[in-house]
């Protein structure tokens, strides 16, 4: 019976974080007067996070990922990624593609 409540309860702790983890984002503000700034995290095991950042519509962005173990990604599942924005928030999704914890760089320049 303890062993059974001790895998309900680590089973719902693993679900929480997965859960909490899902559903992370992070807004990415540029220093006054520049154009790229770095990001530095740990995303949990095939853990997501959403990194949301302001733009005028036609503005060019490049953003690039580098990981521990190669294992961060962005959502296209590449290291970079660029596209013209949207006025507004505009979305980049990291990935971990591994099935442990991995320690991250991303760049992202906007022109």
């Amino acid at each position: 019976m303890r062993k059974k409540r001790f895998i309900v309860t680590v089973s719902l702790f693993v679900i929480l974080f997965s859960i909490t983890e899902a559903l992370a984002q992070t807004r990415i503000r540029f220093a006054r007067g520049r154009t790229s700034t770095s990001v530095r995290g740990t995303l949990g095991s095939i853990g997501e996070r959403d990194f949301i950042l302001r733009a005028s519509a036609g503005q060019y962005l490049s953003a690039n990922v580098s990981s521990s173990g190669g294992c961060i990604k962005f959502s296209t599942v590449e290291t970079a990624q660029a596209f013209r924005t949207d006025n507004g928030d505009n979305w980049l999704k990291l990935m971990n593609m591994c099935r442990r914890s991995a320690s991250f760089t991303m760049t992202v320049s906007i022109r």
